[in-house]
């Protein structure tokens, strides 16, 4: 008797022992834990829920709260770009932030003729995803004298602007340079402080006087 009552006592620990490790494996499956440090940017799992086993994550998070920018590029720019070129973005509701572009685009949508580069934003813990963005990525800068860009005339001789000297209209060759939204580069024929004809300068020639309005 003493006996099976002994074999009895070992099946109900054994049994128990089984129903610890169960336990502790249940325990296991209700902690969630990320691969990775970051910020939880959406959650699909709710409080005492089972979730399914649709593939549908619980929890969506951004690596150490890091936030990029994913923006069409046009093909015409993508030659003058390169990683690590710097990036000037302004963010919906948020205001300017800088940045770096990571990746170049690896194709090119033949309908729209864009492709998609990826800019690596700065910390700011304004961020969020989703938000609307637009900006620069600069390839070179530098100061530089400029003009409106219908200021230069160009033909076959070259270009040439209309410069204003004591209310005498002189032609200037020039050698122009980039072009910057509405005004283009002289890189040189002009100095600082000069005046020239902003428009219609094809109307005027060597001599002309003319009234400059203030």
């Amino acid at each position: 008797l003493a006996a099976d009552g002994l074999g009895v006592a070992e099946a109900a620990r054994a049994q128990a022992d089984a129903s610890r490790r169960l336990a502790r494996l249940n325990l296991g499956y209700a902690r969630i834990i990320a691969p990775v440090d970051g910020v939880v940017v959406a959650r699909g799992a709710e409080l005492g829920a089972i979730p399914g086993t649709g593939g549908d994550p619980l929890f969506t998070l951004v690596d150490k709260g890091e936030i990029e920018l994913a923006g069409d590029v046009i093909e015409t720019a993508l030659n003058g770009l390169k990683p690590g070129d710097p990036a000037e973005i302004a963010v919906a509701g948020v205001g300017p932030v800088t940045g770096k572009l990571r990746l170049l685009p690896a194709s090119v949508d033949p309908m729209t003729r864009l492709g998609l580069a990826r800019i690596a934003l700065d910390p700011d813990p304004r961020l969020r995803v989703g938000l609307f963005a637009q900006g620069w990525i600069v390839t070179e800068r530098r100061e530089a004298l400029t003009v409106p860009l219908t200021a230069i005339l160009a033909d076959a001789k070259g270009e040439r602007v209309q410069v204003v000297r004591n209310g005498v209209v002189e032609t200037r060759p020039v050698r122009g340079g980039l072009i910057w939204q509405g005004r283009r580069e002289v890189l040189e024929g002009l100095k600082p402080g000069e005046q020239v004809v902003a428009r219609a300068g094809a109307f005027f020639a060597d001599g002309d006087r003319l009234r400059v309005a203030p």
